[in-house]
């Protein structure tokens, strides 16, 4: 994060090649429908001014949200809803806090895709679609009961 934050390099990483290799760090597969996925990402962006795309990454920062996994336990605890993980195994930066989230409540179903950075839609469209579609069967049929 503090890298976004230096001068002249926040340019390099907020141009389209900047965050085309970001978001290729932050996904283990790197096949046509990938790239096709991280372009349409691109395309999205690229009306943004760099200014606009470094306040919605530094904003958050700035706000302490970079801690926010240090008191997402207990308020995790406290939702009154029906709960469910689903965890990236080579995600990067949120692996370890959802692994430590599921070792707190074990009572949570939990679902662990492998060979998965941090973007599940990109990486494992199917796998992911295919636990999402678990989980609402699951609730549906809670709910009917």
């Amino acid at each position: 994060h503090f890298l976004i934050a230096v001068p002249l390099l926040n340019q390099v990483l907020m141009s389209r090649f900047g965050l085309k290799s970001l978001l290729k760090t932050l996904t283990k597969s790197s096949g046509k429908d990938t790239q096709q996925h991280i372009n349409e990402i691109m395309d999205w962006h690229k009306g943004w001014t760099t200014p606009i795309k470094l306040k919605a990454i530094l904003e958050p920062l700035k706000a302490g949200k970079q801690n926010e996994f240090l008191s997402l336990g207990s308020k995790f605890k406290q939702l009154q809803i029906a709960k469910y993980l689903i965890m990236a195994k080579s995600d990067p930066l949120c692996y370890k806090h959802i692994k430590k989230l599921k070792d707190d409540n074990p009572e949570v179903p939990a679902f662990t895709i492998e060979h998965c950075g941090h973007i599940i839609p990109l990486d494992k469209p199917r796998e992911l679609n295919n636990i999402l579609q678990e989980i609402l069967t699951s609730a549906s049929t809670t709910y009917e009961r």
